[in-house]
């Protein structure tokens, strides 16, 4: 049960617009810089994997046909990186390896092959 003083503190700054602002703002602000700060304190979030480069015409023509059919509601799901899903399907997805995707086709559940 909320003790008295935070139910107070809590009736003045709802019934106090400005102060209710100023609030949401410092919370805002607080996330922002939390979120936001340090990936401008890094070069670089996706580290590079050896052997990626462009698509070829071909391989990008049947990535269109991929995208166009809906291949990826099923066959494009990230691995997660649990021992017996690696055992089963392999090596698990890396940022990296999509640098050339556009769009992005990433799931959040392997349930193909």
């Amino acid at each position: 049960m909320p003790s008295r003083r935070f139910a107070s503190l809590h009736g003045r700054i709802e019934r106090n617009a400005m102060v209710f602002v100023l609030a949401i703002l410092l919370v805002c602000s607080v996330g922002g810089l939390v979120e936001i700060a340090p990936l401008f304190a890094l070069e670089n979030t996706v580290e590079p994997v050896r052997g990626m480069r462009p698509y070829t015409p071909l391989e990008l023509a049947g990535r269109m046909v991929y995208v166009r059919e809906g291949c990826y509601a099923c066959h494009s799901q990230q691995i997660r990186p649990f021992r017996d899903e690696v055992e089963r399907y392999g090596a698990y997805s890396l940022a990296a390896e999509s640098a050339y995707d556009h769009p992005f086709q990433w799931g959040s559940k392997r349930t193909g092959p």
